[in-house]
């Protein structure tokens, strides 16, 4: 039986990082790659990417799944933003040039922006409008030009909001049981008709996964299958605290996003299977 690939795992020491790390089979050898491990390796500078290369096998799988998730636009999180979501990426495939066999690519659904049709589909347009989604866009774009160049089969998956993990604090599922169980009274700022898209980080780490073992080149959209109404969720999690849910405070037409997940759901054989309603009422329950 001939060995199979290695698997380079860049991020692996974040929450997503961690999590695919934990999933990824015994009958590979994985190499794990972060700043924060030892040897620490900065993605954004070739000069670390040249000594890692030296250590690698001649081929090898990779999967990224570094970046910064932060919409703020301040000198500090935007030069952040540039580094780790294009620089990194960039970095990653030039570096490693032809030793990739398949490279695995976490990219966002920040990348379509606040377009209206729905559920989104992998061949709408990319419109994105924050530093968020316009970084994730470019360094998506370089990775598949460098990847053409190389001959290096490539799969993109665009990730709606994770949850369940460090970097999601900010998200509106953590907020909210955060605010809850300090015994604050969190209030809806959207339309309560509005529909959002998220997915856990055990759900994410799964399709990943698969998308390395698979080898299928392509972009799959990553999300819950339908999102949730912003409204339902509050009013879930405020029944789970055993609490009367404050009212919105705006009511009106409001941007909803879901993903079409159809293509990886028929690829890698995946389906989302932890609920954003559940966790909260779960976690607010907990507290």
């Amino acid at each position: 039986m001939s060995a199979k690939t290695p698997i380079v795992l860049f991020g692996a020491a974040g929450g997503l990082g961690r999590r695919v790390l934990a999933l990824l089979p015994d009958d590979h050898d994985v190499i794990p790659v972060d700043r924060a491990l030892d040897p620490p390796y900065d993605l954004a500078d070739p000069i670390d990417l040249c000594k890692l290369a030296e250590r690698l096998p001649p081929r090898v799988i990779g999967i990224n799944v570094t970046g910064t998730v932060s919409t703020a636009v301040d000198a500090d999180t935007v030069a952040a933003s540039v580094r780790n979501n294009i620089q990194s990426p960039g970095v990653i495939v030039s570096g490693l040039g032809d030793r990739l066999e398949h490279l695995v690519h976490l990219s966002s659904i920040s990348v379509y922006g606040s377009q209206g049709a729905n559920p989104i589909s992998e061949v709408q347009a990319l419109r994105p409008e924050s530093v968020y989604g316009i970084s994730k866009s470019a360094g998506e774009l370089l990775v598949r030009a460098l990847c053409s160049s190389s001959g290096c089969p490539l799969t993109v998956i665009r990730a709606t909001q994770l949850f369940a993990l460090a970097s999601a604090d900010d998200a509106l599922p953590h907020l909210l049981v955060r605010g809850l169980g300090a015994g604050e009274t969190p209030q809806l700022t959207a339309d309560p008709g509005t529909r959002r898209d998220y997915l856990h980080v055990d759900d994410a780490a799964q399709l990943i996964v698969r998308a390395a073992l698979a080898g299928r080149a392509g972009t799959f959209n990553a999300g819950s299958g339908g999102g949730v109404l912003l409204g339902e969720l509050f009013a879930a999690a405020y029944e789970a605290a055993g609490r009367t849910p404050a009212a919105p405070s705006r009511t009106g037409p409001e941007t909803s996003q879901w993903l079409d997940i159809r293509a990886a759901q028929d690829t890698f054989d995946w389906t989302p299977t932890e609920s954003v309603v559940d966790w909260v009422c779960s976690a607010v329950s907990a507290d």
